[in-house]
């Protein structure tokens, strides 16, 4: 990052602490503030299971809303080109599976929440209560089909487990704990 003199304006390299032209003294200017600082929580403040199904309903509203504005835009432009609407559908389907994967494991990596979670005050913590990392998101995310696949058991843990855990979130290690 070049460093302008105020006095001058003259442009000097990062590392100089005088202007080369009028011998002003350089001020660095101060790191840029993170927009969100991960923290950690209190692991003995699980969120329950209907706080969790609502935060998670705000998320399918906000992902339909993502997919029907590209499945909408992505039609429109087939059916101008002459293309198969079979070709519409596989693509919107594929772009709705990387959008829930993206928007899960990198919310919760990023900021700890999705923003269902963020709505209703919760965060996504390993057991220490400390941020979660890409690779625990992912292992999390992944996880919900194990969770989903025996009738939905695995979510229903969550209702009757003391941490208030799902399979998925045991599978990465992981707490939905609620702020403050």
């Amino acid at each position: 990052m070049e460093l302008t003199c105020t006095n001058c304006g003259k442009i000097n390299h990062p590392q100089l602490a005088f202007c080369l032209i009028c011998g002003t003294k350089l001020a660095k200017s101060p790191s840029p503030k993170p927009v969100f600082k991960a923290q950690a929580f209190d692991t003995n403040n699980p969120a329950g299971f209907f706080k969790r199904l609502s935060a998670f309903v705000l998320d399918q509203m906000i992902l339909l809303c993502i997919g029907l504005a590209f499945g909408s835009l992505l039609s429109l432009a087939l059916i101008k080109s002459g293309g198969q609407e079979c070709i519409a559908y596989v693509m919107t389907k594929a772009f709705g599976v990387l959008a829930g994967w993206a928007y899960y494991t990198s919310l919760e990596t990023c900021l700890q929440a999705t923003f269902g979670k963020l709505a209703l005050g919760l965060a996504v913590t390993d057991l220490a209560g400390q941020p979660i990392s890409f690779l625990r998101a992912n292992v999390r995310y992944f996880g919900k089909i194990l969770s989903a696949i025996v009738m939905g058991l695995g979510f229903l843990a969550i209702a009757t487990s003391r941490k208030k855990q799902g399979w998925h979130d045991k599978l990465a290690g992981c707490l939905v704990l609620e702020k403050g």
